[in-house]
């Protein structure tokens, strides 16, 4: 309710995996030792999916209309999986709205995934709703750079991701 009130910014990130943090992480058997990077991979963008469907499924954009929100990582696995959910939405409410329709309302970043990805978030979340991102220290800015550089998508689109969504979306806050 702050935020909405001051009409704020919320950055919503997966934090800390679960194996990173010693206190809270005591696993009851040994990892496979040849996957386990790609297993917590995906588990992080569990996390920010998981995220993205609480808000395109509940009230909470339209309860907050006055902040802007920004999800890592692209969304999770959002993009590869929207239409899914549009299925969802349609086989068990037909008369809501569908969480594609919802999907402008949040920004995302492009760190860590690559062109492809980057291409299917561009027709999902439409190109001025992403925002350049690194997650570094994990991932180099050189990969995102070359993700966007690559990516089979217009200049213009290009330019806004790279600097021209960022500098919009925090004007309102400078």
């Amino acid at each position: 309710k702050a935020v909405q009130e001051i009409g704020g910014h919320v950055f919503i990130h997966p934090g800390r995996r679960p194996d990173e943090v010693p206190e809270v992480y005591e696993p009851k058997s040994p990892p496979f030792k040849d996957n386990v990077a790609e297993r917590l991979a995906l588990t992080v963008q569990n996390s920010v999916s998981h995220c993205m469907v609480t808000l395109l499924f509940s009230d909470f954009l339209d309860a907050y209309p006055d902040i802007s929100l920004h999800v890592a990582n692209m969304g999770g696995t959002l993009p590869y999986v929207i239409e899914r959910m549009d299925n969802v939405t349609l086989t068990r409410t037909p008369d809501a709205a569908l969480p594609s329709s919802k999907a402008g309302r949040v920004h995302v970043d492009c760190s860590s995934l690559g062109p492809k990805s980057l291409e299917l978030a561009v027709k999902v979340f439409g190109a001025d709703r992403i925002v350049f991102g690194t997650d570094c220290p994990i991932f180099s800015t050189e990969q995102s750079l070359n993700a966007v550089a690559t990516a089979d998508i217009s200049d213009a689109d290009r330019q806004k991701i790279l600097t021209g969504n960022a500098e919009q979306l925090l004007a309102a806050y400078f």
